[in-house]
C-alpha cells in the first residue's frame, strides 16, 4: 500500500538518490555525461540538502512511500509564477513502479496542496524537450502545453525544455482517484 507524507530533512539523501537515479536513466545524452558520471552525486546531495535546511515558505515535498521504501516524491512551490502559478519543480518515481499510477498520484497531491495554499493559482512544470515518456504522461493527464525556452542544467550545457500547464486543478486531482 502506498502512504504519502510530507518529505522532512531526514529524507533529503533518498530523495537526492532518487533524483540522481532517474536523471542518470533519463537524460543520458541531454545532459552532459561529465555531470551525469561524476558531479551528478555531490551537486544534488547539496541541492536536497540546502532545499530542506533552509526551505522557502511556499515549498512542499510530499513522498510516496510502500513500507518504507521510497517509491516517488513530487517537489511543488506554490504561486511561483504569476501567470501558471505553483511549480512542479521535481517530480519522481522509481522505474520499478511506474505504470501503477504513483507519479499520477503524487502530481494530484500537489495540486491539492496548492488548491489549499495558493486557492487561485494554476500549476506548471518543465520537462525537457527530449523526454517524450514524461509529455505524453502529462498530456494523457490534460497538461497544455504553453512554452519553449532554453535551460541551463547543472554541469553545464544547453537544453529545451517545454512547459506543461493546468489551469483547473480539481481535474488534476480528480484524474488521479
Amino acid at each position: 500500500m502506498i502512504n504519502f507524507r510530507t518529505a522532512t530533512f531526514a529524507d533529503h539523501k533518498r530523495i537526492a538518490y532518487l533524483h540522481i537515479e532517474n536523471w542518470r536513466e533519463t537524460y543520458r545524452g541531454a545532459m552532459l555525461d561529465r555531470y551525469l558520471d561524476h558531479e551528478i552525486e555531490s551537486e544534488r546531495l547539496k541541492h536536497w540538502r540546502e532545499c530542506f535546511t533552509h526551505p522557502p515558505p511556499n515549498m512542499q515535498v510530499i513522498l510516496a512511500e510502500n513500507n518504507d521504501k521510497l517509491c516517488g516524491f513530487v517537489c511543488a512551490f506554490g504561486g511561483h509564477h504569476p501567470k501558471y502559478g505553483t511549480l512542479v519543480e521535481n517530480l519522481h518515481s522509481h522505474k520499478s513502479v511506474r505504470g501503477q499510477g504513483i507519479g499520477k498520484r503524487l502530481l494530484a497531491q500537489a495540486a491539492e496542496w496548492s488548491l489549499q495554499n495558493h486557492p487561485s493559482a494554476g500549476l506548471y512544470l518543465d520537462v525537457l524537450e527530449s523526454n517524450t515518456a514524461a509529455q505524453g504522461f502529462y498530456e494523457a493527464l490534460g497538461g497544455k502545453h504553453v512554452e519553449n525556452r532554453p535551460w541551463e542544467p547543472p554541469g553545464g550545457g544547453e537544453v529545451i525544455e517545454y512547459s506543461y500547464f493546468w489551469a483547473d486543478l480539481s481535474k488534476l486531482v480528480t484524474h488521479a482517484t
